[in-house]
């Protein structure tokens, strides 16, 4: 009994003590032991053995050890496990009970009811948070195609503003042959007005031309110095 787990070893303990048989005992046929009052099993036995009070993980102990739970036939309020090491008076065989490993204690955990109600109730909570992010997403969605549908919108207003605001090419011509005021004939007027102010031009003689002697002017005087100088000297000297 030495060389078996410190649980087995306990829960053996626990199972034999003839004084709280009314809570825990063994069956009748010594092969299974049977936990009659829950209630007083978590309150009063395990905080004798154990450094806890509850029933869940006292089964999952259980169940890593090997051993599984069967329906109670004597008592209709307990809970019966049996294991083929575990027996009444059978001290010596507790060292063949063994810690499962982890794939097998996995396995022997889920087929307890108290864990598999654990499992559900994971299960349902994660389902509520997946319902929720759902919702929460819908809503998103639905506020950013609202966005959207309004963006387009404003896209919409903003080209039909344009396109009334340019003038189109029919409306462009007609502009453009638009008359400002009355015609007048500023043209012929102006030009009136010139021949007023205007010299002919045969009568326009230009600066060199004023001061250049003509060609009979030119030819008479140098006729005068080609002609001979008749004068008597002995007047000039008279004048002396």
């Amino acid at each position: 009994m030495n060389s078996c787990a410190p649980f087995v070893r306990k829960t053996f303990q626990l199972v034999s003590d003839n004084t709280t048989n009314h809570i825990v005992s063994w069956c009748n046929n010594g092969a299974n032991f049977t936990i009659w009052n829950t209630q007083a099993f978590q309150k009063q036995i395990l905080p004798q053995y154990f450094k806890h009070n509850n029933l869940c993980s006292f089964v999952r102990q259980l169940n890593t050890y090997g051993f599984h739970k069967i329906n109670a036939t004597d008592a209709v309020d307990g809970l019966e496990f049996s294991h083929p090491s575990f027996k009444q008076g059978a001290k010596h065989l507790l060292a063949k009970i063994k810690r499962r490993k982890s794939k097998a204690k996995k396995s022997d955990a889920q087929s307890s009811p108290v864990v598999q109600d654990a499992n559900q109730l994971k299960v349902a909570e994660a389902l509520i948070s997946l319902v929720k992010r759902q919702q929460e997403s819908e809503q998103l969605l639905m506020s950013v195609c609202a966005e959207l549908q309004e963006a387009r919108s404003v896209i919409n207003s903003l080209q039909s503003g344009d396109k009334m605001a340019s003038p189109s090419l029919c409306g462009k011509r007609a502009y453009e042959e638009v008359e400002v005021g009355p015609s007048y004939p500023v043209a012929k007027k102006l030009k009136s007005e010139e021949n007023l102010f205007s010299v002919p031009t045969q009568e326009m003689f230009s600066f060199d031309e004023l001061f250049q002697p003509t060609q009979s002017t030119c030819a008479a005087t140098m006729r005068e110095h080609d002609a001979p100088i008749d004068f008597d000297i002995k007047e000039l000297l008279l004048d002396f």
